[in-house]
């Protein structure tokens, strides 16, 4: 995903004519991955507006954005029938082993829609509901508005913090002017096979008439594989992401690909793209003669000692003469040295040399815990401080 996230932002704007996808697997693998990228972005199909898009994301952000470190994640619920422990847990909520209580997990969405507003709503949860079944149930905590923008300007009565637009391809710009941007966010969806530069449209109009919205982007897909959804989401979202022009994605989808997996995609999009930081930041390079362990075996091994370290970027290299070089900005380095052997590495510099591969990464863990580092990742995911 976080080639494809790479990739995906050039393509769509039609830049290059040769990519080249790089995987911490057999070189083979890459060429699948390569093709669905082309086969997305076929060459000749990149829609060129009239003018380039230069849309930002508002700084100002209604409260309930404030307080969420980074890009929000919203989850479309509608199709469930009851909101129950089960579908919370889809939502990317846990639960508490020995309470038997929800918990909010770093994977949890931030808002949840959905058709109706149950009795009871988890301290942890945040609901947004149309705006009629709203009127009834304005007087619970965090349960906000779904308008249509018809409905919106039709009716006077607001949430005070959070409002919620649902617009689309056919949106009415006239209809927008009169959403009040300091409480309200846009949610735009669109059909991503069909409508792929429906959002550039969208900034450009948004552009021309001075607006400026907080705008969460709500790609409906059709897909019943899960990498074909990946490598398509990850490259169609990318760019809006990097570029800074959206506050939010949602992801739909219509096939078999349920809402567990796409809301895991969400923060994982967020993820390689460093915009939202949820766990920890594993780099790799590609697989090559000079490699000296088993990169895939070294990887797994890596991530089962330290995946509980969120915010830290950890590199793990095949070998000792490109690799230094390649893991720039990692917080940690795990490198190849010789047969059977790693080097370890604080940002550029080794601090253990040769230690046997057997125990390597228990010596990283081991590291990072005497130096009693604290985790402060910033909105923008920095990692370690």
């Amino acid at each position: 995903m976080r080639s494809a996230a790479g990739i995906g932002a050039l393509l769509s704007n039609g830049i290059g004519d040769t990519i080249r996808v790089s995987l911490s697997e057999d070189p083979e693998n890459e060429i699948p991955v390569a093709k669905k990228l082309v086969e997305y972005y076929p060459r000749g199909m990149t829609f060129s507006p009239e003018k380039p898009v230069s849309y930002k994301s508002p700084q100002e952000k209604p409260a309930f954005l404030k307080d969420i470190k980074g890009p929000l994640v919203i989850a479309n619920m509608t199709s469930y029938a009851v909101l129950n422990m089960e579908a919370y847990i889809d939502a990317g909520y846990s639960k508490d082993k020995e309470s038997g209580s929800l918990v909010r997990s770093d994977g949890a969405a931030d808002l949840i829609i959905t058709r109706d507003c149950p009795e009871v709503i988890p301290e942890q949860v945040s609901l947004v509901v149309p705006f009629r079944i709203w009127l009834t149930n304005k007087n619970k905590e965090r349960v906000y508005p779904l308008f249509s923008p018809e409905t919106y300007v039709e009716n006077n009565i607001r949430h005070e913090e959070l409002n919620l637009v649902l617009t689309g391809s056919h949106f009415d710009i006239e209809l927008l002017k009169r959403v009040d941007n300091k409480i309200s966010i846009i949610v735009f969806t669109f059909n991503p096979e069909k409508e792929r530069y429906a959002f550039n449209i969208f900034m450009n109009a948004l552009e021309e008439n001075n607006l400026n919205f907080n705008i969460i982007l709500n790609p409906v897909f059709t897909e019943n594989n899960l990498e074909e959804l990946q490598v398509k989401a990850a490259s169609l979202l990318g760019r809006y992401i990097i570029d800074k022009e959206i506050a939010g994605i949602s992801i739909a989808n219509k096939g078999t690909i349920g809402l567990k997996e796409t809301n895991t995609l969400c923060f994982s999009i967020l993820q390689c793209t460093e915009a939202r930081i949820t766990r920890t930041i594993f780099l790799s390079c590609p697989t090559c003669g000079r490699t000296k362990f088993n990169l895939q075996e070294a990887v797994k091994k890596v991530k089962e000692k330290t995946g509980h370290l969120k915010g830290l970027k950890i590199a793990v290299m095949g070998c000792i003469v490109n690799g230094p070089g390649e893991m720039a900005g990692a917080d940690w380095g795990y490198v190849g040295a010789a047969a059977g052997k790693v080097h370890i590495y604080k940002g550029t510099i080794p601090v253990l040399k040769n230690i046997p591969e057997k125990i390597a990464a228990d010596e990283l863990v081991r590291l990072i815990e005497e130096r009693n580092l604290t985790l402060n990742p910033s909105p923008r995911g920095e990692g370690l401080k």
